[in-house]
């Protein structure tokens, strides 16, 4: 019974180790962009994933059903993309604030509100709503 607890405690350690080097690896991305044409098509590039896969997902949808196997391993793989994307929007926010139409493209500007609007987690949105509230406020 303890050799299951010690493997028990030593997956937890992994688990939380690696999920802090993920987000350290999206700093460093962040990081890297030292220009507004930098950070646009940063953004650019989340929000094209974003709607990349759910174009996907309604074309499965459509052509093999909410129940198909291609169709839940897209809304899976939809899943995870969502959260990896709000880690780097988060991380984003917190180094170059919101971004704005006289130094961003317009997809980059929209970018963050899709990315926060695609998590289904009512604490996300709040906390997030300042942010998106003074961005709609400066236009």
């Amino acid at each position: 019974m303890k050799s299951y607890q010690v493997l028990f405690v030593i997956f937890i350690l992994l688990i939380f180790s690696c999920k802090e080097e993920v987000v350290y690896n999206y700093q460093a991305e962040i990081d890297q962009l030292s220009t507004y044409v930098k950070q646009s098509e940063y953004l650019e590039k989340i929000h094209n994933l974003d709607q990349n896969i759910r174009e996907e997902g309604s074309d499965l949808l459509q052509k093999t059903g909410a129940g198909s196997k291609a169709y839940k391993n897209n809304r899976d793989s939809m899943m995870k993309l969502d959260g990896i994307n709000l880690a780097k929007i988060e991380a984003y926010l917190s180094k170059h604030g919101y971004p704005s139409l006289k130094n961003h493209t317009k997809d980059a500007v929209l970018t963050p509100w899709l990315i926060i609007h695609h998590n289904p987690d009512k604490e996300t949105s709040r906390k997030h709503f300042k942010t998106l509230y003074q961005a709609y406020k400066k236009g």
